[in-house]
């Protein structure tokens, strides 16, 4: 049916599934060996291995995939909040825009250069 490289794509395509995994692992072990040191039985330090992986592993899972989640949507705000300050600033950032459009400046620099001219000749 399936092979061992399958299972491996799985766990590197699947999100959590490594940290699942991995923490499922320990958990087992640990709880195996605690139970064989408890009880002296294989049998029961097998079940309680098993168990303790199953608990841990989904646990890890479901964990994993609620942080997952709460920064997927910390960064959406995150995300949003940036564009609505960007809807609101102007184009070029430091240069604001004047109230009067395109023609008041170029009036404006005209009249700077004609001033001394003037008052240079009428001394």
């Amino acid at each position: 049916a399936h092979d061992f490289g399958d299972m491996m794509g799985v766990l590197n395509t699947e999100p959590c599934a490594r940290e699942g995994l991995l923490y499922g692992l320990g958990a087992g072990i640990g709880a195996g060996v605690l139970g064989f040191f408890k009880r002296g039985r294989v049998l029961s330090a097998g079940n309680w291995g098993v168990a303790g992986f199953l608990v841990v592993a989904v646990a890890a899972k479901q964990l994993c995939h609620f942080q997952r989640a709460h920064e997927h949507a910390k960064l959406q705000t995150i995300i949003e909040e940036g564009m609505n300050k960007h809807k609101a600033a102007p184009a070029v950032a430091g240069f604001e825009p004047r109230p009067d459009s395109t023609a008041a400046p170029a009036a404006a620099a005209a009249e700077d250069k004609t001033a001394p001219a003037s008052k240079t000749a009428s001394k």
